[in-house]
């Protein structure tokens, strides 16, 4: 029993250390050298307070940044005059987590981009320093605000994305935008391999933007794409599925292999090609429409 109490004593004399060793001044500071290097365009005074495994949230539902993608980002932001960014900080306040070890730091702040307040809920860890683990920006609107947003604003109906693996929701076309649609016809015995190959293809392209190998174009067209699989067989017992870049942008290159190149193989890609070919029961149909009605 004595020996019980003793460990338990050292417990609570190791976590009231912990408690004690946590300075939430340290923390601040680290989020202002973040903030100040915004203001005067510095990419590596940003980045080097972020952890290697960062990721970044928007208020854009398509706004989703692991630090490779965000670095880019900022890059070619500064290229164009466009980092320096003069954040106005209202109120902040730092909670220590997990033994010390972690900070939640929340703000309301004034952002150029927004007449409204923003919240930012960052967290922080220390190892060997503290680095910015996640930050995620949210518009402030008052309750009673709701029904007038709600009349200017379309939502996605199923905010998923087309592979279902965790990627932001869509965007939908708007009034006069170009869309794509491209119309497979599958083998009812292929089923199975072609789904599969969908999988497959998700995998890669997901693997592809959160790595930062997809950027720009390319990304903004693979997150705009959506699919539709069949209820149910057609007549001639031929499985139809519907893709639809949603809307289309016509500078970005559509074509499956080439962004299956950002992280396969090419023997992969080969492998990939024949397989979905031989999955159809005949050539695909595209179409190129215009939205007129939501």
């Amino acid at each position: 029993m004595k020996t019980t109490f003793i460990a338990l004593g050292m417990l609570l004399a190791s976590l009231g250390v912990q408690a004690q060793t946590f300075k939430a001044s340290e923390v601040e500071a680290v989020d202002d050298q973040i903030y100040q290097a915004l203001r005067t365009g510095d990419v590596n005074g940003l980045v080097k307070n972020m952890a290697s495994d960062a990721i970044l949230y928007g208020t854009d539902p398509k706004d989703y940044w692991p630090l490779a993608v965000f670095r880019k980002k900022l890059e070619e932001d500064k290229k164009n005059n466009s980092l320096h960014t003069d954040v106005k900080t209202l109120s902040r306040e730092i909670k220590p987590m997990a033994g010390g070890k972690v900070a939640v730091v929340t703000k309301q702040a004034m952002w150029p981009f927004s007449k409204a307040p923003v919240r930012e809920v960052s967290v922080y860890e220390n190892t060997n320093g503290w680095k910015l683990k996640s930050m995620s920006l949210s518009l402030l609107l008052p309750d009673e605000r709701l029904p007038e947003l709600n009349g200017m604003v379309t939502l996605p109906s199923g905010s998923t994305s087309a592979s279902g693996g965790g990627s932001a929701p869509k965007m939908r076309a708007g009034q006069d935008d170009p869309m794509a649609i491209w119309i497979y016809h599958v083998k009812p015995e292929k089923r199975q391999q072609f789904e599969g190959h969908m999988e497959k293809f998700w995998k890669a392209g997901d693997s592809a933007l959160k790595s930062g190998k997809m950027t720009g174009a390319q990304a903004d067209a693979y997150q705009k794409v959506r699919v539709q699989y069949p209820s149910r067989a057609n007549e001639d017992g031929t499985l139809t599925y519907v893709f639809m870049a949603d809307p289309f942008m016509p500078s970005a290159n559509y074509e499956m292999e080439d962004f299956l190149r950002l992280t396969l193989s090419e023997e992969e890609v080969k492998s990939f090609e024949n397989g979905f070919a031989e999955s159809l029961a005949r050539p695909y149909e595209g179409l190129y429409v215009q939205q007129k009605k939501h």
